[in-house]
């Protein structure tokens, strides 16, 4: 037992050692503000953003949502961390109070079933208004299992399910699973009169059981918002809720390949093979207990559906497996020291082997923005909101979804957002802020919301190209998190500035967004303080591939702007899409410099690995091209045979010059920076009229850009 209760405790406060990284804590806590100082328990979901919002949704969490927000206002972040530890800690003691009253608190199953249970609440770890709902789910099913075991023997402990209720609908929209539960307890209860009075509650006992769920039903009603908040959920659940179900990943399910770094599915099938074992060996005693098979039948349907939603299941199975353990086969029964033992073992070893997997793909392979350790999750752009908050406070705010709850709680009243992770206000015109990730979208969306500043996040990676590249808006600042563009008409300087923080940047995924962000805008300083911090940080084999990637083009980008081509050829490797472009160039300067020291063995060899690189590029093709010619041209005027020495090289046949300037002159044809006078002298060297002077096309050199 004592060696089962440091494996869930290390596992514990190694895995759950993450930031606050979901993005819907601030808006939450705007929310808890805003109902305290307007003395209201309606949030008015329009207050915050400058774009059109509806106040026609309910969300009805109050009771969370101030608690969080005084919490804040007294004590700061700091408490959200033990509260997340208390609110994973508290299914454990459950578990644990349950499993005294059948004795079985030291039978190695039973702590097995526990880590299955806080594995499978991962999904609630969020310091939010779901962590409620992991937390009355447990609740819930325990007073069940202690009033149906006969552990709480008076009657009116049924009543406390509908008082639970009341709280539950106050806190979370969870509580609609919370339905299904009471649901699924009364049917499987009656079933049992009819299939198995063995597990029938005693008939006292199963009357104020029923007249506690219809209780539990008009509970769900004592809210602000009366019934009229049970039935919008229901009609949004009949209606699939498709937007939420597309657009957010948690809603994905377990066996979806984003879900692979969680296990769901190899939790689902140790769970599984224990209860199979568990009910068969009932079923042998006459003991078909309906109650119990239904409930884990749903709710393990529900655990397979959404990836938010496991953790109910994580309370069905975890406490409905207990008492039959008590119950359970005599071979699972550690009557002998050796059983125990041999029990013990192999239950502390699956238990260290889920452990010791699951935190080291926390500390190798993070979640999006997350890390181990404390602090606030990377999809939350704090360096850049105080950025704003300092330089721009009033103007008019553009942002992506994942950015906008931060930059809500941060910046209110002085900005007011674009849009935010609730969405529900935003339905009307969500669609079209989807086109933000898609090609002229972005150009669409400023054109028609002309907002002052745009703050956006690394992975809108079409969104940050455009604003990028256009005349229009200027790169001010970046962050670990995002980008921060401003519009010419307010900008301040054109300089770019970056925050501190990117030296240390604590997420592998969010090191490289920054630094590849840093090269596009030629801040060579910045990227290499990322890369410094990469280095130190980012030790385990996992990283070493995006470690070499990362240092080879920030190392290659520096040599580029040194000029030292050769030096930044050797950084950039065989790297693809990234590096194309910079390659092509150092081939290109380097074809030039051959030219010039009249070495046209190098000439060619460069100019015909500009072409491998990229071999639609005009200028590259006729450079090669040209390269290709001169020999033939020489020999020509000297009336002898090519001498194949001086073109040895890639594509040195007698008619490839020819083939390669057609190339050149079909690729070119709509290229407005190839001048007329290169397509002409193409165009001669193939009908053989040309009897100018064969040059090259050479772009102009890089600025030399000082790197601290």
């Amino acid at each position: 037992m004592a060696a089962a209760i440091l494996v869930i405790v290390c596992t514990a406060i190694a895995r759950y050692a993450e930031p606050l990284g979901d993005t819907d804590l601030w808006w939450q806590m705007a929310y808890g503000r805003q109902l305290l100082e307007n003395r209201t328990l309606v949030p008015d979901h329009s207050a915050f953003s400058w774009m059109p919002a509806s106040n026609e949704s309910i969300y009805c969490a109050w009771l969370i949502e101030i608690g969080l927000y005084l919490t804040y206002k007294s004590a700061g972040l700091s408490p959200f961390f033990i509260i997340r530890y208390i609110a994973l800690l508290i299914p454990v003691v459950l578990a644990v109070v349950l499993a005294r009253r059948h004795d079985v608190h030291r039978h190695p199953l039973v702590w097995l079933l526990i880590i299955m249970g806080l594995f499978a609440s991962t999904p609630a770890r969020h310091v939010k208004p779901e962590m409620a709902s992991l937390i009355f789910t447990w609740l819930a099913v325990l007073v069940w299992m202690l009033i149906r075991t006969q552990r709480l023997q008076h009657p009116l402990w049924c009543y406390s399910l509908p008082l639970l209720m009341v709280i539950w609908v106050n806190s979370h929209g969870g509580f609609i699973f919370g339905c299904i539960l009471y649901l699924f307890i009364g049917v499987g209860e009656a079933a049992n009169l009819f299939v198995c009075r063995k597990c029938a509650l005693p008939g006292r006992t199963a009357k104020h059981l029923a007249t506690s769920l219809v209780l539990s039903i008009a509970a769900i009603c004592i809210t602000p918002y009366g019934l009229a908040y049970p039935l919008r959920l229901i009609r949004k659940v009949s209606a699939g809720g498709r937007m939420d179900f597309e657009r957010v990943s948690a809603y994905a399910s377990i066996f979806d390949s984003s879900a692979a770094s969680f296990h769901y599915v190899d939790y689902m099938i140790v769970v599984a093979v224990v209860l199979i074992i568990l009910i068969v060996n009932r079923m042998r005693h006459r003991e078909v207990d309906v109650a119990v098979i239904l409930l884990n039948v749903v709710f393990g349907l529900i655990y397979t559906k959404f990836l938010r939603s496991t953790y109910f299941w994580g309370a069905v199975f975890t406490l409905t497996a207990i008492p039959m353990i008590a119950k359970g086969p005599r071979w699972l029964q550690p009557v002998t020291t050796a059983r125990r033992t041999v029990l013990g073992g192999i239950v502390i070893l699956m238990m260290a082997g889920f452990g010791g997997r699951a935190v080291y793909g926390h500390w190798t392979k993070p979640t999006l923005g997350s890390w181990m350790g404390y602090g606030i999750g990377y999809l939350n752009p704090v360096s850049e909101a105080d950025f704003i908050a300092e330089n721009y406070p009033g103007t008019r705010l553009g942002n992506d979804y994942n950015s906008g709850a931060y930059l809500l709680w941060r910046l209110w009243p002085q900005n007011e957002v674009f849009i935010d992770s609730r969405s529900f206000p935003y339905l009307e015109w969500y669609p079209e802020y989807v086109t933000l990730d898609q090609k002229g979208g972005p150009a669409k969306i400023a054109e028609k919301y002309p907002a002052e500043i745009w703050c956006l996040s690394y992975q809108r990676t079409i969104a940050i190209e455009y604003f990028r590249r256009s005349s229009d808006w200027h790169a001010a600042f970046y962050g670990p998190t995002a980008a921060v563009f401003v519009h010419r008409d307010i900008v301040k300087d054109r300089s770019t500035r970056h925050a501190d923080a990117v030296a240390d940047i604590k997420n592998p995924h969010q090191a490289e967004w920054a630094s590849r962000f840093a090269l596009n805008i030629r801040d060579l300083s910045g990227a290499k303080k990322i890369l410094a911090g990469m280095k130190k940080r980012f030790t385990a084999s996992t990283h070493r591939g995006r470690l070499r990637r990362v240092e080879s083009q920030v190392n290659g980008t520096i040599a580029y702007y040194d000029r030292d081509y050769e030096a930044a050829l050797k950084w950039f490797g065989n790297q693809s899409e990234s590096t194309e472009q910079y390659r092509v160039r150092c081939y290109q300067y380097l074809t030039d410099q051959a030219w010039k020291a009249e070495d046209m063995h190098g000439a060619l060899a460069m100019a015909a690995a500009a072409v491998d690189v990229d071999s639609n590029n005009a200028e590259c093709l006729y450079n090669l091209g040209i390269l290709q010619w001169l020999p033939h041209r020489q020999t020509t005027a000297e009336n002898t045979p090519a001498t194949t020495d001086f073109i040895k090289g890639p594509g040195d046949t007698s008619e490839a010059w020819s083939q390669t300037l057609k190339r050149f002159l079909n690729v070119s044809k709509n290229n407005p920076r190839i001048k007329s006078e290169f397509r002409n002298a193409a165009r001669k060297i193939i009908d053989g009229r040309f009897d100018g002077e064969a040059t090259l096309i050479v772009p102009p050199q890089p600025r030399r850009i000082q790197v601290d």
